[in-house]
């Protein structure tokens, strides 16, 4: 008896779903995937990555000149477009620091205009918010966009591969998945792109050490 295949047609709506926020292919094709960037890029000469370092350093450069904050930046410091080609001409760029992220965020609340997006952009795409860790202080709000929330992902799992996380591991990650990113990080990089199973137990009250070595005898935790 022989099977026969349907597609079925849907409405993709209007919806900022995220699934339909990029275009996969392109974008892998640019940032591979963890397996292939480890025999890949990963193992490019020096010059070959410098060549692609300066490539993506121009297009930071072109979205930094469209956001306010950092072209109010660095036109106050006497810097045009023309004056920044390539990678050598970094250090003519004006440096800035958390405090200067916490005056802009105080004057642009709550995210400061260093974001280059405002509330009225919330619902065009996916978006989620994360935070500093608050060491220091009252924890500096971060938005990412879908971009920025699968390269948060893919860049922690390209670390993880190499280090030799592989698909059927189990990966305990004691980090609550909070508004700080680091537990997200982890949890989106197993699940997503590597195929290990992410036991997000949390931390301190969340889950105490010896449940977490309970947990890790349970479940059979290889990568911590």
């Amino acid at each position: 008896m022989t099977s026969m295949k349907t597609t079925r047609q849907f409405d993709r709506g209007v919806l900022p779903v995220s699934h339909f926020g990029l275009d996969w292919p392109d974008f892998f094709a640019k940032y591979p995937l963890p397996d292939v960037f480890s025999e890949t890029v990963f193992l490019w000469d020096r010059g070959r990555l410098q060549d692609l370092q300066n490539e993506r350093f121009k297009e930071i450069l072109k979205l930094g000149w469209s956001n306010a904050y950092y072209r109010e930046l660095w036109s106050s410091a006497g810097v045009q477009p023309d004056h920044v080609q390539s990678l050598g001409d970094i250090a003519r760029l004006p440096t800035y620091n958390t405090d200067d992220i916490k005056t802009n965020q105080d004057a642009f609340p709550p995210f400061g205009s260093i974001t280059g997006v405002s509330p009225s952009d919330f619902g065009k795409q996916p978006m989620k918010v994360q935070t500093s860790g608050g060491t220091t202080g009252k924890p500096r709000p971060t938005l990412f966009g879908q971009l920025e929330w699968e390269m948060n992902a893919l860049s922690s799992a390209r670390g993880l591969y190499i280090q030799g996380a592989r698909p059927g591991d189990v990966a305990q990650i004691p980090a609550t998945c909070s508004l700080a990113n680091l537990g997200w990080g982890i949890y989106k990089a197993c699940h997503d792109y590597l195929g290990v199973m992410p036991l997000t137990t949390g931390s301190g009250v969340v889950t105490p050490t010896r449940r977490q070595i309970e947990m890790a005898f349970d479940f059979g935790t290889n990568i911590g």
